[in-house]
């Protein structure tokens, strides 16, 4: 059973991964006109992570990158939504609004704390690189419109997950081979020995019937002395 399990998830995994390794999240949010993707998110895996966000309306987009500090800093009390934690391989992110004050959504591209910045219509991506230093990513329209529903896509890529997906595939795969040798095996010497004493008399070869007439030597000894 567990060979079978590490075969079906060795393969869902390969075919989910695909050949590049790429681990892809997206998640469907409304938004109160800015969007944060925190340290712990960008950080979760040592690899550079692509992120994407792309509008319903079409809109413009700005994305933004800074230390984290700085990043919080220039949001202030402005309402967000932030996105705190992601699922893999379920997909999900969590993500709950903070902020009540008044937002700085406009304002926030005309910063000088930005490290990296990216803006679009309909659609804007950025890949952050990996920093020793906690960064945050930070999306707004750019101008006084807010953004509305927004899609928002997490994308790692790392080739070494798909060949260790393959690996396990693998694995499971020559211990249920294995496991199958062994019951079939099993079967052959069984099956033998079931078939023998399912024999009804008059299917026994006819010298066990008459061995069995005769009886043991000793028996055919002691009627001899009678």
């Amino acid at each position: 059973m567990a060979a079978l399990v590490l075969l079906v998830l060795g393969v869902w995994a390969a075919i989910g991964l695909g050949p590049s390794g790429r681990a892809e999240l997206t998640s469907s949010r409304s938004t109160p006109g800015i969007v944060m993707v925190g340290a712990p998110v960008l950080g979760r895996v040592d690899r550079p992570v692509e992120v994407s966000v792309s509008r319903v309306d079409a809109g413009a987009v700005w994305l933004g990158v800074a230390h984290d500090a700085d990043a919080r800093a220039a949001i202030g009390s402005s309402p967000f939504l932030s996105v705190d934690r992601v699922h893999y391989p379920s997909g999900g992110m969590d993500a709950h609004v903070a902020g009540t004050g008044s937002s700085t959504a406009a304002r926030l591209p005309g910063g000088d704390v930005w490290q990296q910045t990216s803006a679009g219509t309909g659609t804007a991506r950025l890949l952050v690189h990996p920093s020793d230093v906690p960064r945050t990513l930070v999306v707004t329209s750019g101008d006084a419109a807010g953004l509305g529903r927004v899609r928002v896509t997490l994308a790692w890529e790392n080739r070494a997950w798909f060949l260790e997906a393959l690996a396990v595939a693998a694995v499971g795969l020559v211990v249920a081979a294995l496991a199958l040798n062994v019951l079939w095996r099993e079967r052959r010497r069984a099956a033998p020995t079931q078939s023998r004493h399912s024999l009804t008399r008059d299917q026994q070869p006819a010298r066990d019937r008459a061995a069995s007439r005769r009886g043991s030597p000793a028996q055919q000894g002691q009627r001899g002395r009678s």
